[in-house]
């Protein structure tokens, strides 16, 4: 994987800590951590999301805000994320062997990836290589994706609605949409992100913002999913407002592929001792 990275660098004479970047690159590596998703009304686990970490020797793990940026100006973010969604997709039909096929994964798709000729391609073909159904598959986007270069990215996102692939936008209510855009692209999930969930309260400006995106959505036929969710307390005002699908540390943390195995064949005792 490192020697892939390596060779897809891009420009990297141009950044002016290029020594120290490709000195980090040869100490670690990424590695994908995997946090549930779950229905709370069925207590069914639906998906798992696909979250990259650098795994560095002195500095442990890096979570992907500090070091995307740097990815991203440097040229990286496109082999980075194209690893992370072949392992992601081969990781979640092993899971459907394993008897857990309705699981989906969500991995995160960045706009320089998005934008690259070969996404579609490259995507038929990682699908196709890893055996993985395309529905099974969310990508989670940002928002600006739907009002960055207007011209193809509407192309782009139909063509992956017509391939089966969900899409869904990430960290809803903090970017560039509005609601008219969720007509407009074929979205199948939203994410409230988790800056309305901390400190959600009844009556507050952030539960009528919480309220306001779930009847649209559902107006829409668009699945709603909290994340953040860290108390029972949250998990409760949330169930008010009829949310019934989140994630956060109130549920599970972050699991390594290893620890998803466990997880979901224990499930119903983590959930037990979680709702009591």
């Amino acid at each position: 994987m490192l020697d892939f990275i390596l060779n897809e660098v891009k420009d990297t004479d141009s950044f002016p800590d290029r020594t120290a970047l490709l000195h980090t690159l040869k100490l670690g590596n990424p590695v994908i951590y995997y946090q549930p998703q779950l229905n709370t009304t069925t207590e069914e686990i639906i998906g798992m999301e696909a979250l990259v970490y650098w795994k560095h020797p002195q500095f442990g793990l890096l979570p992907a805000h500090k070091f995307i940026p740097l990815a991203e100006e440097t040229g990286l973010i496109t082999p980075i994320n194209e690893w992370v969604l072949k392992t992601a997709c081969a990781q979640c039909k092993v899971w459907h062997d394993a008897g857990f096929s309705h699981l989906k994964v969500a991995v995160n798709i960045f706009e320089k990836q998005f934008q690259q000729p070969n996404f579609l391609e490259n995507l038929k073909h990682i699908l196709l290589q890893t055996g993985l159904s395309p529905q099974f598959l969310q990508l989670e986007i940002c928002e600006r994706l739907m009002v960055h270069n207007i011209e193809n990215n509407p192309l782009i996102l139909e063509k992956l609605h017509q391939m089966g692939v969900n899409l869904s936008i990430d960290n809803f209510g903090t970017g560039y949409s509005s609601f008219s855009h969720l007509k407009t692209f074929p979205i199948a999930n939203i994410k409230i992100d988790q800056t309305f969930i901390n400190e959600v309260m009844p009556n507050s400006k952030d539960f009528g913002i919480i309220n306001a995106i779930i009847i649209l959505a559902k107006g829409l036929n668009i699945n709603v999913i909290a994340q953040g969710v860290k108390t029972e307390a949250q998990k409760k005002l949330l169930q008010t407002l009829n949310c019934e699908q989140m994630q956060g540390y109130l549920f599970s943390k972050p699991l390594l592929f290893e620890e998803t195995n466990y997880f979901l064949q224990n499930s119903w005792l983590t959930l037990d001792k979680n709702y009591s």
